[in-house]
């Protein structure tokens, strides 16, 4: 039977009907880490928010990750409204939606959302498209491998460690290696080429 990504997320089960399985199983009580005790809710972290921002003495940090208030914890219980739940599963089935309405962009006003132009668009649903998979009986992404010609220092390579596979290469290659590898060296490249290569044999 053909299960849409909707379905899959729609299998766990809603927040509310786990919560006692989670219950049992998580243990926490640390900051950072989850508490056994407390289910959270949106209300209930906002409240927390207030207290914050009103500079109050004693302030329940669990539901955040090392105290950031932009980051959750793991493994706290956290139980959805109907309308949450519902939000959460439409932004994992159209990574549009979630984009324009949930992702902040560093712009000149600020943080803020923004309305992602027609080519951004294609690009989001080339990475995100799936198929149904029938040996596997789930959706899989309907496009593994994909090359996009864009500039450079854009956000799209995480690391100089970030590897890619080229067609006349047997194994990967770290992008930064590639880069050094093909542009014009100076000596100072050769400098930096020969530290890397001692960084890469600790």
């Amino acid at each position: 039977m053909k299960k849409s990504k909707l379905d899959q997320v729609s299998s766990f089960g809603a927040p509310s009907v786990s919560l006692a399985a989670l219950h049992q199983n998580i243990s926490g009580g640390e900051e950072g880490g989850g508490s056994k005790n407390v289910i959270y809710t949106t209300n209930e972290i906002n409240k927390i928010l207030d207290s914050i921002s009103s500079g109050a003495p004693k302030v329940d940090y669990k539901p955040f990750y090392k105290r950031n208030t932009e980051l959750r914890a793991a493994n706290i219980l956290f139980e959805m409204t109907d309308w949450e739940s519902e939000e959460f599963d439409r932004c994992m089935v159209d990574a549009i939606y979630f984009t324009e309405k949930y992702v902040k962009f560093k712009t000149d006003y600020g943080r803020t959302n923004v309305t992602l132009r027609g080519y951004q668009k294609d690009v989001i649903e080339l990475i995100t498209s799936e198929v149904y998979n029938e040996e596997k009986d789930l959706c899989i992404p309907k496009n593994r491998d994909v090359i996009l010609m864009q500039s450079r220092q854009t956000g799209k390579c995480v690391t100089y460690d970030s590897r890619v596979k080229l067609a006349w290469e047997i194994d990967s290659v770290c992008i930064g290696d590639l880069y050094h590898r093909y542009r014009r060296k100076s000596f100072l490249d050769y400098v930096r080429g020969a530290l890397l290569f001692i960084y890469n044999k600790l």
